[in-house]
């Protein structure tokens, strides 16, 4: 990162503690939570797996369904990442283990199948609780049915930023009622017929924001390579929104890639309506990155 000028202003003091608080400290072996127990890996695909260690350290990534590990070695900023070959979609849980000079990390029970990605705005982010005065229809009656072990979930914290992230919040989950109830309804629903209709394993990767513009998801450069979204709109003014240039792409969105997937499910378009002939465009824009 560039050195910072003499902090003069409660706005800039703000984007200096969102910088510390997305950066990932380094302290040994370490993951971000999309690789956790309980996970889904996309099926017959070389799926990218990441990390943190001590600088200049051997890793080794052992998954169950191989007979031997593959390495790789921490960079001088202690991040590394390696690929490694799924198989075909099956019930059967795996064990993966992830090893360094000094750590061990066991992650249990991963199911390999498809992976989908669920994004967009309000329509996509409400749970089955709803909003006030806007009821899911049949919630209860889809809740008593979503015990459902083969289906996973996993829900990022939402949040703007200003600069880009390395890390995120969130956990992989069991498809209990207690967990499914504040997950997409609609990203559920889609999930759920997918499982019942292709009989594999599916992971549920939320990450909505109410709200949210097509040109929050997407980085700065694409945004200047497309050209017609205002950039100086990402200068924080009143606090951080959820309709300006880049805000979600940085804090939910780029801390997961390049996370392997299915494909992506997407509900948005109300917070461009005053952009619709800009948003023709933009949105074409967004599928290709």
């Amino acid at each position: 990162m560039r050195k910072s000028r003499k902090i003069n202003t409660p706005i800039s003091a703000a984007l200096l503690l969102i910088s510390a608080v997305c950066l990932a400290q380094n302290e040994g072996l370490q993951l971000p939570p999309i690789f956790a127990s309980g996970m889904v890996m996309q099926q017959q695909d070389s799926v990218t797996i990441w990390g943190r260690g001590d600088i200049n350290s051997n890793v080794v990534v052992a998954p169950g369904w191989e007979d031997t590990g593959s390495k790789t070695v921490t960079g001088s900023d202690g991040k590394w990442s390696l690929r490694v070959a799924t198989p075909e979609a099956s019930f059967t849980p795996y064990e993966m283990v992830i090893s360094s000079k000094r750590d061990t990390l066991v992650l249990r029970d991963i199911l390999i199948g498809d992976v989908w990605f669920i994004s967009g705005q309000s329509n996509m982010y409400a749970s089955f609780r709803g909003f006030i005065n806007q009821p899911v229809y049949r919630a209860q009656e889809i809740l008593l049915q979503s015990n459902i072990n083969g289906i996973r979930l996993f829900k990022v914290k939402d949040g703007s930023s200003v600069v880009e992230c390395d890390t995120i919040e969130g956990a992989w989950q069991y498809t209990k009622i207690e967990n499914v109830i504040d997950f997409s309804a609609v990203g559920f629903v889609y999930g759920k017929t997918l499982y019942e209709y292709l009989n594999i394993p599916i992971g549920l990767v939320q990450c909505a924001q109410s709200g949210s513009k097509a040109e929050a998801w997407l980085d700065k450069g694409s945004l200047r390579e497309f050209g017609r979204v205002d950039l100086d709109d990402i200068v924080v003014r009143e606090g951080l929104g959820t309709s300006r240039p880049t805000l979600q792409y940085n804090k939910m969105l780029k801390p997961l890639l390049p996370l392997r997937i299915k494909g992506v499910i997407w509900y948005q378009g109300e917070a461009n309506v005053r952009e619709y002939e800009v948003y023709r465009d933009l949105f074409p824009f967004l599928i290709t990155r």
